[in-house]
């Protein structure tokens, strides 16, 4: 696994958005400390505060923040390591602290 891009507690303004829609070639790994609409398998949804979203290589990316946005994201390569994440899909942690402090550990 190489990490190629990443911030923790990254800001952006009120209506920030992300339309990759032919993916990204590398992983892409967020974490939304707020709502954000978000696209999962090609359907929008509006997620609740501390959706991550590992996306996998090639997948349609797709979000907007309608507030200012904080986040945590990086890009990687290489093999996905075992057990971690399933791509594609969101996930509610239940402590979100420790992912914006080992983003910024990794950063």
């Amino acid at each position: 696994m190489k990490i190629t891009g990443i911030r923790h507690a990254w800001y952006e303004k009120a209506g920030f958005t992300i339309v990759r829609s032919q993916g990204y070639p590398e992983y892409t790994f967020l974490h939304f400390f707020e709502s954000v609409e978000l696209l999962v398998n090609g359907q929008k949804i509006f997620t609740s505060p501390h959706a991550c979203i590992l996306y996998a290589p090639g997948t349609p990316q797709y979000f907007r923040a309608q507030a200012p946005l904080c986040h945590d994201w990086f890009h990687f390569t290489g093999d996905m390591p075992a057990g971690i994440l399933c791509p594609d899909t969101v996930y509610y942690p239940s402590d979100p602290a420790f992912i914006t402090a080992a983003v910024q550990e990794m950063e």
